[in-house]
């Protein structure tokens, strides 16, 4: 039996179909058993005792679609804000002579929508890059191509979701049409969302490994080396590495 599943808000050229088959019979011999088998006799062996191990083992398949998901998805980032950006200079709207002079970038109310969606895309594009590095090279470092590919993947599509809305707002109603590019992008984050796994599930899974590590003593954060309440106001310049993740970390912990 084969029938299409219906009709999605989007991406119809995929997964868009069910297959059955009736009266057919698959050979013990013939199963897929790369990490289970059944004997003989009908008993169900493994060399994974447990059936969380063997379920995150099967799971781990899925590593490298999240990593493609996360790549179609920092694409689409790109592709979004280029064409918001674009748009944004060469819209005119009214300025300082009361004419219709002055591209809408130059206002304050698009600056602050859209560059930090800009400076975020950039950021999640390195994250990116080295989760890709950890794939060419996983050797030694299982867990962390684990965290880093469901972190890459579960953040770009986030990420991809609130610029694709915000960028469809701030560019008006041309945005709202196909041509624009910009509805692909919504689209597409909904699905990168919960494929290969839900985005909320995939987190709680990074977080329960990484508690899991620091109680073995095997993971520990960093510690903020300043405190920038005191220190920051005497700086000239608050550029430096040190100094914005000393910032970052006041802002999320502020342990001093």
């Amino acid at each position: 039996m084969i029938e299409d599943m219906g009709w999605k808000i989007g991406l119809n050229g995929i997964d868009n179909g069910r297959l059955a088959f009736s009266h057919v019979r698959v050979p013990r011999e013939a199963m897929l058993n790369a990490f289970n088998d059944v004997t003989a006799d009908g008993k169900f062996v493994s060399d994974l005792k447990k059936k969380s191990a063997r379920f995150f083992k099967v799971a781990d398949r899925l590593l490298s679609g999240r990593l493609c998901i996360a790549a179609m998805s920092i694409s689409g980032c790109k592709m979004t804000i280029y064409h918001a950006i674009r748009y944004s200079q060469q819209r005119m709207g009214i300025g300082r002579l009361g004419k219709s002079d002055m591209p809408i970038m130059a206002y304050q109310l698009q600056q602050n929508a859209l560059l930090p969606m800009l400076a975020r895309t950039i950021v999640l594009n390195l994250g990116y890059n080295k989760a890709k590095d950890l794939f060419v090279n996983p050797a030694g470092k299982e867990n962390t191509c684990i965290r880093s590919f469901c972190s890459a993947k579960t953040l770009i599509t986030w990420h991809l979701e609130e610029m694709a809305t915000i960028c469809r707002e701030r560019t008006g109603g041309g945005s709202f049409l196909l041509a624009s590019a910009i509805p692909d992008s919504v689209i597409s984050s909904h699905s990168g969302m919960t494929a290969e796994g839900d985005n909320r599930v995939l987190m709680q899974k990074v977080v329960k490994d990484i508690l899991t590590d620091m109680q073995k003593g095997i993971h520990s954060l960093p510690k903020m080396t300043m405190c920038p309440k005191r220190e920051i106001p005497a700086l000239e310049s608050i550029a430096s590495f040190e100094t914005l993740k000393n910032l970052i970390f006041f802002k999320e912990v502020a342990e001093i």
